[in-house]
Parts: C-alpha cells; sequence; structure tokens
C-alpha cells in the first residue's frame, strides 16, 4: 500500500483498513498535511510515521483495539466502559430512552471505537431497537461553565479523541463519569427511531444513535469491514436483519430468512454468520455479495446442534461453541466443517474469542463460571 501524503481538509480522518487518523488542527479553510508535526497534531490509530519512513503515514504491523471494554449491564439496561489497564468505570450509560424496553445483552465495537448494543426486552410495536455510543479520550472533568472539578458532569476540550457530538453547541461534552452516573434520556423525540436514529434528547452526548429496527428482542450485533452494523431479532415474532448506516443508523438493507440472530459476526467478506437457538440449532451463513442490495445474496444452514457464540481467526476460520455440549465446532470461510473440539470446561459454553497472532480460542463456559 502506498503511503498517504498532502491529504487536504479541515477534518482528516483516514482509515486505513483498521488504521485511522483524527485530526482537527486549524479552524482555516483548508490545510496540507505533509510533515510528521502536521500528523502529530491528530490521533493516530493503528497508522504511525515511525523511522526510516518519516514524513508519511503507514498502517502498524499489528493493529490494536483502543484500551477499553465495553460491557451490557443487562438487568441495569446500560452498557459501561471500562479502562482495561486500571480497571476503572469510565461511564455509564442508558441503552433506550426512559420508557422503552432495554435488557441489552450484545455488543460490538465498530472501526472508529464506537459501541452498538441491542435491546433484548424491546419488542414496542413489532420492532427492536439498537443503540450505539461515542468514545471520548482525554479532556478535562469540568462543571457547566468550564471550571475544572474532578467531580464534573461535563468534559473540555482539547480531546485526545473524540466521536461524541456537543448536542446544545456549550463547547463541551456532558457525559457519564463512572458507574451508577447514568444521565436522563426522555423518550421525547428518539422513541420512534425515525429515518435516521439521530439521538436528540438524551443528556448524555456520547449517546449517538438509537434505532427502531425489524427484528424485536435483537441479540445480534455486528459491524462489517465498510463499519455499517448488521441488526438481528431472536426470541420474537420476527428474525429480521437490518443494516444499519454506521453514521446515521439509516436502514440500508433488510433480510429475514427465519433462521439467526442471537449472535455472530461479519467477516473479512461480508458474509454474516449468525447462530439459531430457536429449536433448529444451526448457524445461518449469508453471504452479503459486498453490497447493499440483497437481491443477489445467497444464504445456507449449517448442522451445529446447541449453537451458540461464534469467533473468528486469522485464517477465516469460524468456531462455533455448542451450548451444553462441551465442544465448539470449526468451519472454514466456506462453511465446510474443519473439526468438533472439547472445551475442557463445564457445560453451558457461550461466549467465543480469538486472539491475533497466536490464533488461540477462549470459550466462556457459563455453567461453572470459568473460561477455557
Amino acid at each position: 500500500m502506498e503511503p498517504l501524503k498532502n491529504k487536504n481538509s479541515l477534518m482528516l480522518c483516514l482509515l486505513l483498513m483498521l488504521g485511522t487518523l483524527v485530526a482537527c488542527p486549524l479552524a482555516v479553510q483548508g490545510y496540507t498535511y505533509t510533515l510528521d508535526a502536521d500528523f502529530d497534531m491528530g490521533t493516530m490509530v493503528n497508522v504511525n510515521h515511525d523511522a526510516p519512513n518519516n514524513d508519511q503515514l503507514q498502517l502498524n504491523w499489528l493493529t490494536e483495539p483502543f484500551p477499553f471494554v465495553n460491557i451490557a449491564c443487562s438487568a441495569r439496561g446500560t452498557i459501561v466502559r471500562i479502562d482495561v489497564n486500571t480497571g476503572a468505570v469510565l461511564g455509564e450509560y442508558r441503552s433506550a430512552p426512559q420508557g422503552r424496553g432495554r435488557d441489552p445483552s450484545r455488543t460490538t465495537v465498530d472501526l472508529y471505537g464506537n459501541v452498538w448494543a441491542g435491546n433484548r426486552a424491546e419488542a414496542g410495536g413489532g420492532k427492536g431497537s439498537a443503540v450505539k455510543i461515542g468514545l471520548v479520550v482525554g479532556g478535562t472533568r469540568c462543571d457547566s461553565d468550564g471550571t475544572p472539578n474532578p467531580a464534573g458532569q461535563y468534559l473540555a476540550p482539547p480531546f485526545h479523541y473524540n466521536t461524541c457530538v456537543d448536542r446544545d453547541s456549550d463547547g463541551l461534552i456532558k457525559t457519564s463519569r463512572g458507574l451508577g452516573n447514568i444521565l436522563p434520556w426522555p423518550d421525547v423525540t428518539d422513541g420512534a427511531g425515525g429515518f435516521t436514529g439521530i439521538v436528540e434528547d438524551a443528556e448524555d452526548e456520547a449517546i449517538l444513535i438509537y434505532q427502531r429496527v425489524n427484528g424485536d428482542h435483537v441479540r445480534h450485533v455486528s459491524v462489517d469491514a465498510s463499519n455499517h452494523v448488521w441488526v438481528g431479532g431472536h426470541f420474537g415474532a420476527d428474525n429480521s436483519f437490518d443494516l444499519l448506516h454506521g453514521d446515521t443508523g439509516q436502514i440500508l438493507a433488510s433480510f429475514d430468512v427465519g433462521d439467526g440472530g442471537y449472535g455472530g459476526l461479519v467477516d473479512g467478506n461480508k458474509v454474516l454468520w449468525s447462530a439459531d437457538r430457536m429449536g433448529t440449532f444451526t448457524v445461518l451463513r449469508y453471504d452479503t455479495k459486498g453490497t447493499i442490495t440483497t437481491a443477489d445474496d445467497t444464504w445456507s444452514l449449517l448442522d451445529a446442534p446447541n449453537a451458540y457464540g461464534l469467533g473468528i481467526d486469522s485464517s477465516g476460520n469460524i468456531w462455533n461453541a455448542q451450548y451444553s455440549s462441551n465442544q465448539i465446532r470449526k468451519f472454514n470461510s466456506a462453511g465446510m466443517l474443519l473439526g468438533v473440539f472439547p472445551t475442557g470446561g463445564a457445560s453451558n459454553d457461550r461466549g467465543v474469542a480469538v486472539t491475533p497472532v497466536d490464533d488461540d480460542v477462549w470459550v466462556a463456559n457459563s455453567a461453572g463460571n470459568d473460561v477455557s
């Protein structure tokens, strides 16, 4: 890949696979990014200008996510963000407006560090819902007038990184400061989701999108390579999947084959994989063909008794934990079964994660509260 140089704009945002530079240097008509010092005015994510290749951007050898973990607190109806290095809870956010069904479960993080979650308890009007919560790194805690206060409800710039939106244009980001600090979100205009789903009424300016979707009791939430999000319903009247625009929440495409929706992922070829728990115990492999239209999409169902969590390794193989079977299945990217292996833990295997480089597979064994 050729390095990038001399890209002009007030906001330079380079997405190189999983590499990003977010920069807002000066309030001027244009700016030319040429030297290391120019790029240093932004926040580099998985890109660098290390010697000997100075004055240009190149991808890091190994991409890394932001150092945060986002956890759905189902019974609380919230999402919490935790610093992986300190264990500190940085914020707690409602997953839906007041009066709407919440009970969030599945989460996924997009290419910009925003977290998306589905609400299992939402089925009002025959529709489910999903929420997007932004990320702000750095800044100074303060009161509404900008006075520094470690316990303040606001963050003042400059920020190292920020995807949140200053909805009231006060120059500050009003957002949760930790566990239990959950800001109100009245259901005034957001409950219907609308054409795009852009949030207007949440006091927490980290909450960006709330979209009503065709599938109800949403569990499946996964990001594709274009940073759009597939959301699927389950255990309700509708297994529909909707593709939401990653920036606006607009529904771009939909399909319903009566299967899947319990959780899953989208691989590098834009093939959607999703487990089903409604009697068939299968894994849905749905090839989106890399386009918005679903007219030419193809799909198949893979035999996977007690299918639950899914993960993907560096070769594109899919690993599927088998709930109550103490086993995990390995499929290649075309859907061919490559093997069945014991997990070694207690039963009720659920979540699956595969670590980079070494391709080790980790499985959460819920019956024994252990990990194998």
